[in-house]
């Protein structure tokens, strides 16, 4: 960006030095040096000093902020600022002028409007044209303002109010007095009213003894000591002191006295009433119930009673069944009079039915039914049970126990031992058997020793997991820890000295004192040793390999590696004669290397070609190649771009170039086309993404990206890193059918700062000017906040001036 001239062959060209600081054209006479501009009719010494046109002899202006601004438009008409804002002379028009000097007094007047003010914010003044509307404030003594049939005045000791019809007035902190054309209400600190222009609604309020409230079908009042509340028929009371309250109507009532004390309700088909704790009375269609501490009784509806004689007798009747309780003695009779009992407490329980016969006393009992006899002795822990198929006894349970049957019979004497004849099973402390899927275990526990016997195989384990011994037609595996380990079944053998066993069609021997393994896979043969440095394989033909690290590595017919010399004849093969440093390759490629300085490899059919030179690489395939060395610069070709894409088969495509040169510069443009599906039965869905970008750090940058089918697209640039940066992006939403456009420019970060999003405009000029503009016809204005702001929209005009609200008007209202 040193230097650059355009049009050279005009008479008038255009310089440039060290763009976009200095400009000079001279065809249009608009020059810069930034932070100067200058030209036929403006001098800017940015962002102080601004002149345009001739202020001094037609119109124009002329300003070095804050120090002075002169305006003028015509003559005669000027617009004057002295250390702004202490000074201001304004003539406008005849019907337009003002002056200031702030904040000791000022004068304006815009066209009949009149505004005043003196020792600013203390005293303001204002009036409008129709001479019916103004108002004057001295802060904070008072505030007025009167407009045809609305007034307002505010101070401290005294305001009002009128509004049409209605007004209001207050007292601090004595008394408010409002009215309006239906009603009126006075308030004070002690005593309180209102009423309706009828009177057939009202209240008063004496704090804090009294509140009463009047209206056409209601009387409510409230004190300290209770109230009455009445709405139509519905009437309630409170006496507070007493803990007493009610409510009554037409059809129910309920009475509370002494809280929760006593109480009496009803309503048509529920009565109740009590005096706590001496009785509870209560009556439904389900029946009547009577509580006290002595006599209790309750009768239903379907013709069942009991009572109660606390803790004498309980008695309880209904259609199928009688009950009789006392300390002593209870009896009773269930199922229409099949079953009977009878009680003599402690001392016998006796209960006969049809099927069953019970007898219970302290010492034991018996329960007989048609198919079985039980008895139980307590104090010798006894009892049995017999049925036709099976009998069973307990003494001193759990201890002793027998159960039998026809087939079967099942002991213990514990902790002596366990038989059970179903599964022949036997446990003692110093032997047990049992049998399980076929298998008879025999377990000694003493010797921490078992045996498993099957039909075709056993197994012995002693001192537990440490020895195991198998055999038999289906042996396992057996072993004595830490001496050997052998199973017949795979051919396994491992001790400390030597190892065997076999995988698949390989076998593998192992001795691991001499760090080697030996294998044997057919009629081929591997001998490793130290650990894996040294390795051999011989036996089929065409199968001889091996190495011995670091001197030597080998594949019989295909390559040679040693310290010396080296070759392969494989398709990617090559030879050094003398050192793996410098060497020739061979086969499908042709080139070589110098190491470390230099190498190549081009494929003799397609002249591919991948290499490095020094630290940096070079390649090329077809028309694509590039190169690097780092950190000086970077270059890759993918391809020339199509002029048109066409439908192509399911993939991927990448076409373009990048180019980066540490530290200032860098290029790319490149673009990416992919052909996909989801579905076969689905066509190939193509997708296009595109990118651009370049620059010189700190001059410049730029950079653009483009996405198809998303149909999307954003774009980034900056001059001087913040002197001036710009971005947009364009978005088109495919379910809406909307497309976003947002975009956004600044100058020196926020010196100028603009954005706009689809319709909307938002510019802010540092230090305090702000316009917004909206597709809805909004505008706004404004500068340091409320110091100057206008402001028009679908909503109305508002205009605020030294943070006063000037106006506020609705576009119905006008």
């Amino acid at each position: 960006p040193l230097m650059s001239i355009y049009d050279r062959k005009s008479d008038a060209p255009v310089y440039n030095v060290l763009w976009p600081l200095a400009r000079f054209d001279t065809r249009r006479h608009k020059h810069r040096i930034f932070p100067f501009f200058w030209g036929n009719d403006y001098v800017v010494g940015f962002p102080l000093y601004w002149h345009f046109d001739s202020p001094w002899q037609g119109r124009g202006y002329d300003g070095l902020l804050p120090l002075w601004s002169y305006n003028r438009r015509k003559k005669g008409s000027y617009d004057t600022h002295v250390l702004w804002p202490v000074f201001n002379r304004k003539h406008w028009s005849d019907s337009r002028s003002g002056w200031r000097i702030w904040p000791l007094a000022g004068s304006y007047n815009n066209r009949g409007d009149r505004y005043r003010f003196a020792a600013w914010p203390l005293g303001h003044q204002w009036s409008e044209s129709d001479g019916e509307s103004g108002g004057s404030c001295v802060f904070p003594l008072y505030f007025q303002n009167s407009r045809k049939e609305n007034s307002l005045f505010l101070s401290l000791p005294y305001s009002k109010g009128i509004q049409g019809e209605s007004s209001w007035e207050t007292v601090l902190p004595l008394y408010h007095r409002r009215k309006s054309p239906k009603t009126k209400g006075f308030y004070s600190l002690l005593y309180s009213a209102g009423e309706n222009v009828e009177k057939d609604e009202s209240w008063n309020l004496a704090v804090p003894l009294w509140y009463s409230r009047r209206g056409p079908d209601e009387r409510l009042v409230a004190t300290l000591a209770g109230g009455y509340w009445r709405e139509g028929s519905d009437k309630r009371w409170l006496a507070a002191p007493l803990l007493s309250g009610g409510h009554v109507d037409n059809a129910s009532g309920d009475v509370w006295i002494g809280g929760p004390l006593a109480h009496v309700g009803w309503d048509h088909e529920y009565g109740s009433h009590h005096v706590f704790p001496f009785y509870y009375r209560s009556r439904s269609k389900g029946g009547d119930r009577f509580y006290s501490l002595l006599w209790s009784s309750g009768q239903d509806s379907d013709g069942s009673d009991w009572q109660l004689l606390a803790p004498l007798m309980y008695r309880h009747r209904d259609a199928d069944s009688k009950t009789l309780i006392t300390p002593l003695y209870a009896q009773g009779s269930a199922d229409h009079g099949e079953t009977h009992w009878k009680s003599i407490v402690p001392l016998l329980f006796n209960r006969k039915t049809a099927d069953e016969h019970l007898v219970a006393t302290l010492l034991g009992g018996y329960r007989k039914t048609k198919d079985s006899l039980s008895w139980l002795a307590y104090p010798l822990l006894a009892g049995g049970k017999a049925t036709e198929k099976e009998k069973s006894f307990w003494a001193a349970a759990p201890l002793i126990h027998a159960r039998w049957d026809t087939e079967h019979a099942t002991h213990h004497v514990l902790p002596l031992y366990y038989w059970n004849g179903e599964s022949d099973t036997f446990i003692s402390l110093p032997v047990a058997r049992w049998q399980r899927n076929g298998a008879t275990t025999t377990l000694v526990p003493p010797a921490l020793s078992w045996m498993t016997s099957r039909e075709t195989r056993k197994d012995l384990w002693m001192l537990g997991p440490l020895a195991h011994v198998s055999w038999g037609e289906e042996a396992g595996a057996s072993h004595i820890f830490p001496l050997y380990y052998r199973n017949k079944q795979t051919g396994s053998f491992v001790s400390p000295f030597v190892a065997s066993w076999k995988k698949n069609d390989t076998q593998y021997r192992v001795i691991p004192p001499l760090l080697s393994l030996y294998t044997r896979e057919g009629e081929t043969k591997n001998l490793y040793a130290a650990l894996g440095l040294f390795r051999q394989q011989w036996g089929a033909k065409g199968s001889g390999e091996g190495h011995l690290l670091p001197l030597y590595s080998y594949k019989e017919n295909d390559y040679f590696i040693s310290l010396l010399l080296g070759w392969s004849h494989d398709r990617d093969g090559f030879v050094y004669p003398f050192t793996p440093l410098v060497g020739v390759r061979r086969g499908d490629y042709s080139g070589g290397w110098v190491f470390p300085f230099w190498s190549r490899k081009e494929h003799r059919e397609s002249g591919s070609v991948d290499g490095t030179f020094m630290w940096g690489t070079y390649w090329r395939n077809g028309n694509e190649g590039g190169s690097g060395i780092i950190p000086f610069y970077g270059y890759e070709n993918f391809g020339k771009m199509p002029n048109t894409i066409t439908n192509a088969s399911i993939g991927c495509n990448h076409y373009g170039k990048r180019f980066w040169s540490l530290p200032v510069c860098w290029y790319r443009n490149e673009m990416t086309v992919s052909h996909s599906r989801d579905d076969q039965a689905q066509p190939i869905e193509r997708r296009v993404q595109s990118e651009k970008k370049h620059g010189v750090f700190p001059l410049w940058s730029y950079a653009r990206s483009e996405s198809h089918p998303r149909n999307k697209k954003q774009v980034n640039s900056s001059v001087l890193l913040l002197l001036y940066d710009y971005k947009r992006t364009i978005q088109y939403n495919a379910t809406t059918h909307v497309q976003d456009d947002y975009t956004r420019s600044r100058v020196l970060w926020r010196l100028w700062h603009y954005e706009r999003i689809n319709g909307d405009v938002c510019v802010d000029i540092f230090p305090a000017i702000t316009y917004d503009k909206k597709a809805d016809g909004f505008k706004k204005i404004s500068f340091l906040w409320r110091c100057f702001r206008y402001e028009n929209g679908p909503k109305g005009k508002k205009v605020d001036l030294l943070f006063v609200p000037l106006m506020r008007r609705d576009h119905d209202e006008a």
